[in-house]
C-alpha cells in the first residue's frame, strides 16, 4: 500500500510504443467484440458509466497481467519500479475518470480475489509480475481454478491516495476485505540476499496480518469490517466471523531470482540467509510517508504482542519457507549431482541452516543425517584422488575437514560430547595434512580448536579447555585478527575462564575479554544477530558473578529480544534466557528488599550472630556492598540503601 506520488523518482521516458498505432489497448474504443484477443484492456470512453467494483471482486486475472505488461512494453529489460509504473501508467490511464484502474478493466479479466499480493514498490515491476504469474500458474494447475490477484496499484484509487483522502479506517477496511476474500497472500522477496520486503513497514504489516488471518481461518473465523463505524486498522482486522477456506502466507521469487537462490543460497551465501531472519524489525522499517509508518506502528503496538509479535511471526514464517525451499533444492541436487562435491556443499549448508535453527530433536537428527551423507561423499572422493600419487588432494582434504567439523558441532548440540570430541580431533588431523606445506597453524585448525575448548569443558577437562582456546586465540591473532572467528574464540575463552575451578585467578581477564567480544560482534554482525545475543549472555554472566545484577538484566533483555526475533518464543535458547532473566530479576528484587539491612547483616555475620533466615538474603547482596558496607555506621543506613540499589 502507498501513494504512488510518493514513490522514488526515476528517469522519465516513454511509457511504451505508440498504442494507437497498434490498434489495441486502452485508447481504442471500437474493436471486434467477438475477438477477445483484440479487445481493449480498459473502458476509456468517459460517457460510459462504470460500476464500482467491490473490493472482494477486484481480483485481476493472469491474462490481464500478461496483456498489461505487453501493452506498455514492460517485459523487455525495463528498469521501472512498481512505483514508477503506478505514477506513469496507472495514474495517467485513470486520470480522466479518477477511479481505480480495476474499475476500467474488462469484466472478463476480473473476478473474486484469490490471491493478495504483498510487495514493495521499490522492486522492479516486471520481476514482481513474473513471480506472481509463476506462483499463480502453479496454483491454477493444482486446483483447476482461475487465479485473480489483488494488487494495490490497480485496486486502490491512486488519485485519492495522492490527495490523501483515504482515512486510516478506509485503508484498514480495504486490507481486511481483500484478505478476507483471498485464500493466499503472496509476499514478493527480491533480491533474496537482502530482501527489500523485510525493510518496508507496509510489507511487514501485510505479512503479519496475513498470518493473523491464517490463524483465524484455521480456527474457523476470519476478518470482517464495518464501514459504518470508525475503527482503527487493528480493530478492523481483528473482528471475525465464521468463514472458509483457510488462508496462508507464501513467499515467492521471480524465476530468475529463484534460480539464483537455488544456485547460491545453499552453496555460498548461508550467512545472507541467516541475516535475513535477524534483520526483521518493523520499528526500523521504512515507509514512503512518515505518517504511514506512524499509523502502522500505532496499529501494531496496540495489537497483542506489539512489534515483537510481528517480527517473530514474520521471521518464523520466513524460516519455514527457507526450510521448505532448502529441502526442495537438496532433493533436486541429489538427482542431478549424485555423489559430487557440489552436492556435499549443498548438504552441508542446508544442514547448517537446519541445525543452527533447529527447534526440535527431529530437526537436529535431520541435520546430522545431512552432515554424515556429505562426509561419506567427500571421503569417497578423497580416497579416489589418493590413488594418483602426483595429484593435488588439498581441495578434497578441505572438504572432509569441513564435514568432520560440522558433524562434530551437530553432535555437540545434541549433548553427545565424547562423539563430538572424536569428530573435532579428526578434523584437526585432516586440516594439518591439508596445510602441512605452510608454516604455523592453519586458520581452519583455529576454528576447530575454538569449538573443542567448550567440549573439553563439558567433559570437565578444564586444563585442556583453557590451553586449547589459548592456542586458538594465538592462531587467529596471527592469521585472522579481528575476524568473527577471532571474536568467537575469545568468547569461549572468557566463558571457560569464568567457569573453571581456578576462575578466581583471572576474573578481570574474563571481563575484559567479554567486553572485547561484544564490541567485535556488534561491529561484524550488527545489533540483531545471534552472535551478539551470545556475547550479551556471556557478559551478563560476568556481571552476575560480579554482583552487578542490573547490568546482567540489561544484557539478558537485549539478548532475549534478539532470540525472540530470530528463533521465536518456543526455541530452547529463548526459553533459557527467559528463565535466567526471571531468576536474576527475582534476586535483584530480594537485594532491594534486604539492601537497607545489608550493613547490619554483614556486621552480624562478622560477629557470628547472623540468623539463619538472613543468610540467603546476604548471599544475594552484590559484591560492592561487601566491600563498602562494613565501613558504614548505623546512622546512615538509609543513604547506603540508595547506594546499594544503584550498585545492584
Amino acid at each position: 500500500m502507498g501513494a504512488c506520488s510518493s514513490a522514488p523518482s526515476e528517469p522519465e521516458g516513454p511509457v511504451g510504443p505508440d498504442r494507437k498505432s497498434r490498434g489495441l489497448g486502452p485508447f481504442v474504443d471500437v474493436v471486434a467484440p467477438d475477438d477477445a484477443a483484440l479487445q481493449p484492456l480498459f473502458e476509456v470512453n468517459v460517457e460510459v458509466e462504470l460500476p464500482e467494483v467491490q473490493v472482494e471482486d477486484q481480483g485481476l486475472s493472469l491474462a490481464f497481467l500478461r496483456d498489461f505488461m505487453q501493452e506498455y512494453d514492460l517485459e523487455r529489460g525495463t528498469t521501472w519500479s512498481t512505483g514508477k509504473v503506478c505514477k506513469d501508467v496507472v495514474v495517467e490511464v485513470t486520470r480522466e475518470r479518477g477511479c481505480p484502474m480495476v474499475d476500467m478493466v474488462r469484466a472478463d479479466l476480473r473476478g473474486r480475489v484469490t490471491h493478495f499480493i504483498s510487495h514493495p514498490w521499490d522492486n522492479l515491476f516486471k520481476l514482481t509480475v513474473s513471480a506472481v504469474i509463476e506462483a499463480c500458474t502453479e496454483w491454477e494447475a493444482a486446483t483447476g481454478e482461475t487465479a485473480y490477484v489483488w494488487i494495490d496499484i490497480f485496486a486502490v484509487n491512486q488519485h485519492k491516495m495522492q490527495r490523501r483522502e483515504y482515512t486510516q479506517d478506509d485503508i484498514g477496511e480495504m486490507l481486511s476485505r481483500a484478505l478476507q476474500a483471498a485464500r493466499i497472500t503472496l509476499a514478493c522477496l527480491y533480491p533474496w540476499k537482502e530482501p527489500v520486503y523485510i525493510s518496508r513497514a507496509w510489507c511487514l504489516y501485510e505479512a503479519h496480518q496475513a498470518l493473523v488471518r491464517a490463524e483465524q481461518s484455521r480456527r474457523g473465523s476470519s476478518f470482517t469490517a464495518d464501514a459504518g463505524r470508525s475503527q482503527s486498522i487493528t480493530s478492523l482486522l481483528r473482528r471475525s466471523q465464521p468463514r472458509e477456506p483457510q488462508h496462508e502466507l507464501r513467499f515467492i521469487l521471480s524465476p530468475d531470482a529463484r534460480e539464483e537462490f537455488e544456485r547460491e543460497a545453499l552453496a555460498s551465501e548461508f550467512d545472507s540467509v541467516l541475516q535475513a531472519l535477524a534483520d526483521i524489525d518493523v520499528r526500523r522499517a521504512q515507509a514512503y510517508k512518515m505518517e504511514d509508518k506512524e499509523m502502522i506502528l500505532d496499529a501494531i503496538e496496540s495489537s497483542p504482542g506489539g512489534s515483537a509479535a510481528l517480527n517473530q511471526n514474520v521471521a518464523l514464517s520466513l524460516r519455514r519457507w527457507l526450510l521448505q525451499s532448502g529441502r526442495t533444492i537438496v532433493e533436486r541436487r541429489r538427482r542431478t549431482h549424485m555423489n559430487t562435491a557440489k552436492l556435499s556443499q549443498i548438504l552441508i549448508n542446508f544442514g547448517r541452516l537446519l541445525g543452527d535453527q533447529a527447534q526440535s530433536a527431529k530437526e537436529q537428527k535431520e541435520a546430522e543425517k545431512l552432515f554424515r551423507e556429505a562426509l561419506s561423499i567427500d571421503q569417497s572422493i578423497l580416497t579416489l584422488h589418493r590413488l594418483d600419487p602426483e595429484g593435488d588432494i588439498s581441495e578434497q582434504l578441505a572438504n572432509v575437514g569441513r564435514d568432520e567439523f560440522m558433524l562434530g558441532l551437530c553432535l555437540y548440540d545434541q549433548g553427545r560430547f565424547s562423539d563430538c570430541l572424536e569428530r573435532l580431533e579428526s578434523a584437526v588431523e585432516v586440516y594439518h595434512e591439508y596445510d602441512k606445506a605452510n608454516e604455523g597453524e592453519p586458520v581452519e585448525v583455529g576454528r576447530v580448536l575454538t569449538r573443542m575448548g567448550p567440549v573439553h569443558m563439558k567433559l570437565q577437562h578444564w586444563g585442556k579447555a583453557t590451553d586449547t582456546l589459548r592456542t586458538a586465540v594465538g592462531i587467529f591473532e596471527e592469521r585472522d585478527p579481528g575476524s568473527s572467528e577471532h571474536a568467537e574464540c575469545l568468547g569461549f575463552l572468557a566463558y571457560v575462564l569464568s567457569k573453571a575451578p581456578e576462575r578466581q585467578e583471572y576474573p578481570e581477564e574474563a571481563s575484559d575479554i567479554r567486553r572485547r567480544v561484544l564490541t567485535f560482534r556488534l561491529k561484524l554482525r550488527g545489533e540483531n544477530h545471534p552472535d551478539v545475543a551470545m556475547a550479551l549472555r556471556e557478559l551478563a554472566s560476568q556481571e552476575q558473578a560480579a554482583g552487578n545484577l542490573q547490568g546482567a538484566i540489561d544484557n539478558l533483555t537485549r539478548a532475549l529480544a534478539i532470540y525472540r526475533k530470530v528463533y521465536g518464543d518456543e526455541h530452547s535458547k529463548t526459553r533459557h534466557v527467559e528463565r535466567k532473566l526471571v531468576s536474576i530479576s527475582a534476586a535483584l528484587s530480594s537485594v532491594h528488599k534486604h539492601a537497607s539491612r545489608g550493613p547490619k547483616m554483614l556486621e552480624a555475620q562478622r560477629k557470628d550472630s547472623l540468623s539463619p533466615t538472613d543468610r540467603p538474603a546476604l548471599g544475594l547482596l552484590p559484591n560492592a556492598l561487601s566491600t563498602r558496607a562494613l565501613e558504614v555506621t548505623d546512622d546512615n543506613d538509609d543513604n547506603d540503601a540508595t547506594d546499594v540499589g544503584a550498585a545492584a
